[in-house]
């Protein structure tokens, strides 16, 4: 039997954009769940539900609240954001600045904490909320986002940011036993360039990565959001898989 989410919500905290917003939409046109989106911008909330509810039998069907996952403000924001939500039955982060490389020689702790600020302390605060509100079945799930970077990181990544990725597929573990029969999994995509953690980076290290991702991947081409999206969807429909981080890389890995 197909699994159409009838009757369920799937909240997706980052759904204004990138992965998240790309997860929405495959889940509206695929499925039958009813979407709620959180993002700091309500600008950004009021833009994406309005295009994602012109979608074929969509409308109705999406609604956002803001949430402020910056750490220092988080726990207020992303209780009440939860609060609005009530009950839910999957859980999917998204949510992430741009990326923050720190080299070795310049090192700090609190240069390095920022990198796991969104990423890592905000989403245990949304799990923190969010799992009271949602059933203890294998039907409800929380799906995570981490990196290649834990299997293959890049140079210069040592420091910053192949830490916090790690901690998540860690926690993705621990959190499939600890909150059994809720799944819990995560998904690594590799770099897509046309979402926002690359906003720090120069048009021609764009180039030179775009031209690089092309050459190591197997399908000849980069990734896109719509593919990372069909990750999302997949962890969360797929009620007998828990404790698995997917990487999506175009089959980099095998170079």
């Amino acid at each position: 039997m197909v699994n159409t989410l009838e009757n369920q919500t799937v909240v997706i905290i980052g759904g204004s954009k990138g992965f998240g917003y790309g997860t929405a939409e495959n889940l509206l046109l695929t499925t039958k769940a009813k979407i709620v989106i959180g993002s700091s911008s309500a600008k950004n909330i009021e833009k994406s539900v309005s295009s994602l509810s012109a979608l074929p039998g969509a409308e109705g069907r999406v609604t956002g609240y803001p949430v402020n996952v910056d750490v220092s403000e988080s726990d207020a924001s992303i209780a009440q954001f939860f609060e609005k939500v009530g009950t839910l039955n999957h859980l999917i982060y998204t949510a992430a600045d741009a990326l923050n490389l720190i080299s070795l020689e310049d090192f700090s702790k609190e240069k390095a904490e920022k990198n796991f600020g969104i990423r890592y302390w905000s989403l245990l605060t949304a799990i923190k909320f969010a799992v009271p509100r949602m059933p203890k079945s294998a039907d409800s799930s929380i799906v995570l986002t981490t990196g290649t970077v834990i299997n293959r990181p890049m140079k210069g990544w040592g420091a910053a940011i192949v830490g916090p990725a790690c901690a998540v597929e860690g926690l993705t573990r621990g959190l499939a036993v600890d909150l059994a029969p809720i799944r819990v999994n995560a998904i690594g995509p590799h770099a897509v360039p046309e979402t926002d953690v690359w906003a720090r980076f120069t048009q021609e290290q764009m180039d030179a990565m775009v031209k690089e991702l092309e050459e190591k991947s197997l399908t000849g081409r980069v990734g896109r959001v719509e593919d990372i999206a069909e990750g999302y969807v997949y962890l969360v429909k797929a009620k007998f898989t828990t404790g698995q981080t997917i990487i999506l890389d175009g089959g980099e890995h095998l170079r």
